[in-house]
Order: structure tokens, then C-alpha cells, then sequence
């Protein structure tokens, strides 16, 4: 631990400059926690973290400081983990409410760097900005909290107006107070984001929707880069795009108004896909949508592709650049979003881009939610039905956005499957070489609790060998149907058959250990388990197409881990291992809050 660099903490009000700062740390090789927020150099995780700790915009802390230290510490570890060797950083103004968890959590050798600006400046800036009505006492608290944390700990402070006016000098000071030690590469990097970034992005008071989040812009090669590193010439110009939400309905009135307020400010217009509606569902949606409402009628043939292609072309028809999708037992969540041109200037940041993919709140899989219209777009498939595009299209995942649905009944869930399984009885007999077809089955008969006959059904889909992620999962879903008949010897066997298939998912072998606990086998639970911990960590949101068992990346191979220590009496391994599964723990629940809640997947 000794040749771990000290952690960085930049803090300030807002409007302080510590987004300068920060990007500034960031081309000097400070690892500041990467997936950021736009062009924000602060982690999505650890924001996402605050905002709920202190209900921004209220600021009223919602979480013990006990509890606030145990996520930073795990945020910490886990981030060094991943930074091999770089100092790790972090920013965001709601960590000036932190200071001292900081302190406690990550210890005295921690750097704190304070972005200064006049109080009165500060709040005239938040205000030009307009996002929150009470702008003098949130900046008025984040102030005081830091002169009150500074008059007792040594904080390195930046200037605003000596940031704004000598941008290399405070650079140069930086790399002198944290003892940074970057090449002369990194440091022109550094004073170029900053000497090139436009006055109208860098120092406005009120910016426009090109400089409220900047992201990603391909280039010829394909690739994407962080537009803070192009010249202002390459810079996207952000352009009109009409977003057009599409909402299949029947009789729902009970819970389709909020799954219509969930995104109604996000949309220009909202088509509501009537399929035999007979309540009062219209009317609710109504309500809720105003004049942005639009309805189209679509006799139900027990076809969601059908009707999911008549919503599309709703959309089309309505002039849409982008068509969203909803269900009615969906929510929408855009809290890394504030205003419908932020979402539209993602949207237009990579025009490469045909759809974007928002994952479910749990972290578990994500689904298309933003496609680009006009296309040569199919949804295919009477249920589990998937978008396809003539020649194929490139996917990217959007920050800042989630979704969940409504749990259901045991009753209503009886119902989808049993419709389900008539369904996918069918396209099994007419495509039995379509291995979409089989897993969906036997995910369906899993469901049920029918595990002979889903384990059949897996069986088809892995023999027929086609995508290998889909192979590999329906491995681990055969395992865990194996398992749930406790039959663990063939079980482990699957999760070497599905390691075949893909190796890099961490709940093959973390299933395959559970069972080596299960039949006494320690030796082999352990090893099984060192490499589900290998393979795991903090998954990038493009790492999984299907779906994920978030504790098989985090502390589940930790807990297997310990108890196979302590039955082999290897006792302290098993306290370490003990410790470990806390903090693996800790740190999914910082990254994936929603992530105990059931997934409907």
C-alpha cells in the first residue's frame, strides 16, 4: 500500500472552477474515476452517490456518516485497483459536505484542492444558470462547509480568476503541491484542454446547449473521442432533432400515467399505440401528455414486433429524430440530464450512433431506448422481440439515464409466461435452429419452475452453438437450474461448458465454486472463486449484451471465498476474505444502488 500515490479531492461551490480543475488533473494522469459525467471529468458513480446522500438540491444528508465512509473507502479501493499505480482523484461539489468523511475514509495523507471563487460571483453564476430556485443557500452551504473543514486541514487552493487569467501558472502549480510527476506530453495536453476550450464553453455564465455536456464525436477511423480533446473547428454542432416517445398500451389505467410522466419532458410528442384499450387509459395519458399526445389504433394479433413497427412507424410519420420506447409498466430516469437539450445534444453527439442502450436501474442488462430514425428498422419476434437494421448498426450506452419497471403479482407474472410459453412452443417448432427462440424457452420454463424442461430447452441453445454470450448464459441458467434440483457435480460442469463459450464472465466460475462449496470440494470452491474475483470488478456499461448477476462481479466470489478458507482452517484467509466481501459489497451498492431490487428481466 506504501507505493500508492495519495488520493485527490477537488471540491468548491459550484460555478468554482472545479470542472477546469479537474479536466486538468485528468490529462496529467490523475485517474479521476472514469465513466464521467459529459465532459466533466467526475465519475458517474460516485455523483450519482452524492446527489442521494445529501438530496440535492436540498442538501440535507439522507445517509449516517458511518455509512458515507464505508462507500468512499470502497470507492477508493476499488478505483486503485483500477487506476495500476496512477493517483486517483475526486470532484464534485457535493464532496465539500464530505470533507471529513473524506478525511476518515481515506486518511490524512489525502490532497485537497479548493476551487475559490467569491461567494456573491459564485451565486450570480448559479443563478444566470437557473437550475434550482434557492441558488444563495446551497452555495452558501457548500462555502461554509469548506472554510469550516480548511481551518484545521491544509487545503491547496485555486484561485477562479488566477485559473481564468494564467491557466499554465496554476498548472504548473498543481503538479509542484500534489508531487505530480507527468511527461511534458501530458502537461501541453493540460494547457491546451484549457487555453482551447472557448470563452462561450469555458466561462459563460449562462451556456448554451452545446457547452451543457459535451461527449463523445467519432472520428474517421471509427473511434470515438472526448470532444474536450479536438480543436474547436472539429467540435459537433448541435442541430434540431425531434425526439418522439412511443407507448403500446391495452387496458392500463392504473399505472400508465406515470410511466407517461416519467418522459413526457423529455419528448417532443408521446404516440400512444392503442391495442384494445377499454378503460380509461386514453383519457390518462391525456392528462399527463396535453398537446403533445398523439394516438394510432393497432388491432392486437398477439405480435408485439407487429405492433412495436406500428409504433416506429407512428413515429416516422410524426418527423422524429429519435424514437423512444415504453412500456406502460416502465419508468424513465434522467437524473444525469437537465433539460430536454442536453438530452438531445447525447443524442447528436455521435452520428454514427443508430441506437442507444439504457440500462435497467439494477445494472443487470440494458435495453434499446433511443432509436434513429428514419431506417430500414424490423422488430422481429412475436414476444422477447428484438430490433434488427438492414446491414446492421452501431449501439452506445447512455449516461445519465436509467429505467425500471413495476413489479408484478405472482398472478400477472403467471400470465406472461403462460402466454409466453404458448409462444415460444410455436416459434421453437417453426425455427428449430434459432437459438433465440430456445433460450427465451427455457428462461420461460425456469420462471415456471418447470427445471427439467428448462434445462431441455438450454440444452437446445447451447448445442446449437450460435452467439456466444447467449451460449455462455444459457450455461449459467442450465447451472442454475441444476442447482436449484441440487445437483451440483453437473452444474459446475456447465460452468466449464459456458467458460468455453465466453471466458470473461465472472458467474460462470462463481457458480461453479458455490457448487464446489456445496459438495465439500474446498480446494476447488477456492480456485473456482480466485478466478470469478479475477474476471470481476466494476463491469463498463458495454460490456454485456445479455444480462448480469451483479453480485458474481462484486462480493459474491469473496463470500464462497471465506467459507471455503474457514472449512479448509485456513482462518485468517477466511477474515480477509471476510473483509474483502464487505467491501465488494459496499462498493456495488455505491455503483448499482437499485441493484438488490428484483430485475424483471
Amino acid at each position: 500500500m506504501a507505493d500508492i500515490p495519495p488520493p485527490v479531492v477537488v471540491v468548491g461551490t459550484y460555478r468554482s472552477g472545479s470542472s477546469a480543475v479537474a479536466g486538468i488533473l485528468h490529462f496529467l494522469r490523475v485517474d479521476m474515476g472514469s465513466p464521467y459525467w459529459g465532459a466533466h471529468f467526475e465519475a458517474l458513480d460516485l455523483s450519482r452517490a452524492l446527489r442521494q446522500w445529501w438530496s440535492e438540491p436540498r442538501l440535507v444528508a439522507s445517509m449516517t456518516a458511518e455509512r458515507r465512509q464505508q462507500h468512499l473507502g470502497a470507492w477508493l479501493t476499488s478505483r486503485q485497483a483500477a487506476a495500476h499505480g496512477r493517483p486517483v482523484g475526486a470532484k464534485h461539489p457535493l464532496l465539500s459536505l464530505c470533507n471529513r468523511d473524506v478525511y476518515q475514509a481515506w486518511g490524512n495523507a489525502t490532497r485537497f484542492v479548493w476551487c475559490r471563487r467569491p461567494l456573491e460571483e459564485s451565486v450570480r453564476s448559479l443563478v444566470k444558470m437557473n437550475w434550482w430556485s434557492d441558488c444563495r443557500r446551497i452555495q452558501r452551504q457548500l462555502h461554509q462547509a469548506n472554510c469550516q473543514f480548511f481551518a484545521d486541514v491544509t487545503a491547496i487552493e485555486v484561485p477562479y480568476a488566477e485559473l481564468r487569467a494564467a491557466p499554465r501558472r496554476s498548472i504548473e502549480r498543481l503538479i509542484d503541491q500534489l508531487q505530480l510527476t507527468p511527461t511534458a506530453e501530458d502537461v501541453t495536453r493540460a494547457v491546451q484542454w484549457i487555453e482551447t476550450w472557448p470563452a462561450s464553453a469555458r466561462w459563460q455564465e449562462a451556456p448554451t446547449a452545446n457547452a451543457a455536456i459535451t461527449n463523445a464525436a467519432p472520428t474517421a477511423s471509427g473511434e470515438a473521442v472526448a470532444v474536450s480533446e479536438l480543436a474547436p473547428a472539429q467540435w459537433p454542432t448541435p442541430r434540431s432533432s425531434k425526439i418522439v416517445a412511443t407507448l403500446l398500451s391495452d387496458s392500463c389505467q392504473a399505472i400508465v400515467a406515470e410511466a407517461v410522466e416519467s418522459v413526457i419532458p423529455w419528448v417532443d410528442e408521446l404516440c400512444l399505440i392503442d391495442t384494445g384499450i377499454a378503460d380509461e387509459t386514453r383519457q390518462r395519458v391525456a392528462a399527463v401528455a396535453g398537446d403533445k399526445l398523439v394516438m394510432r389504433r393497432f388491432d392486437w394479433c398477439h405480435d408485439f414486433a407487429a405492433a412495436r413497427n406500428a409504433a416506429l412507424s407512428c413515429a416516422a410519420e410524426r418527423g422524429a429524430t429519435w424514437a423512444l420506447t415504453i412500456d406502460t409498466d416502465e419508468r424513465l430516469s434522467f437524473t444525469g440530464y437537465r433539460s430536454i437539450d442536453d438530452l438531445r445534444l447525447i443524442l447528436q453527439s455521435q452520428p454514427q450512433a443508430q441506437a442507444w442502450l439504457v440500462p435497467v436501474r439494477q445494472g443487470s442488462y440494458s435495453k434499446e431506448r433511443f432509436i434513429r430514425l428514419p431506417g430500414n428498422w424490423q422488430w422481429r419476434g412475436r414476444t422477447h422481440e428484438t430490433l434488427t437494421h438492414e446491414g446492421g448498426y452501431l449501439r452506445r450506452h447512455m449516461p445519465g439515464c436509467c429505467f425500471w419497471e413495476l413489479r408484478k403479482s405472482p398472478a400477472e407474472r403467471e400470465r406472461k409466461l403462460q402466454r409466453d410459453l404458448a409462444i415460444l412452443q410455436q416459434e421453437t417448432a417453426a425455427q428449430p435452429l434459432n437459438t433465440r427462440w430456445w433460450y427465451y424457452l427455457g428462461q420461460t420454463y425456469e420462471g415456471l419452475g418447470q427445471f427439467r424442461a428448462a434445462i431441455e430447452a438450454f440444452e437446445r441453445c447451447i448445442r446449437l452453438d450460435g452467439w456466444s454470450e447467449e451460449s455462455a448464459w444459457a450455461c449459467y441458467a442450465t447451472a442454475r437450474c441444476l442447482v436449484a434440483l441440487q445437483e451440483y457435480r453437473p452444474a459446475e460442469e456447465y460452468c466449464g461448458v459456458g467458460m468455453s463459450r465466453k471466458p470473461s464472465a465472472p458467474e460462470l466460475p462463481w457458480m461453479a465454486g458455490w457448487c464446489c462449496y456445496q459438495r465439500g470440494a474446498w480446494d476447488d470452491a477456492v480456485t473456482w472463486s480466485q478466478l470469478a474475483i479475477t474476471l470481476g470488478g466494476p463491469p463498463r456499461p458495454e460490456g454485456a449484451a445479455l444480462f448480469r448477476h451483479l453480485p458474481a462481479w462484486f462480493e459474491a466470489p469473496h463470500d464462497v471465498l471465506r467459507h471455503a478458507w474457514r472449512a479448509l482452517g485456513q482462518s485468517q484467509l477466511a477474515e480477509r476474505a471476510a473483509a474483502d466481501f464487505e467491501a465488494a459489497k459496499a462498493n456495488r451498492l455505491i455503483l448499482f444502488p437499485a441493484a438488490n431490487e428484483p430485475s424483471h428481466a
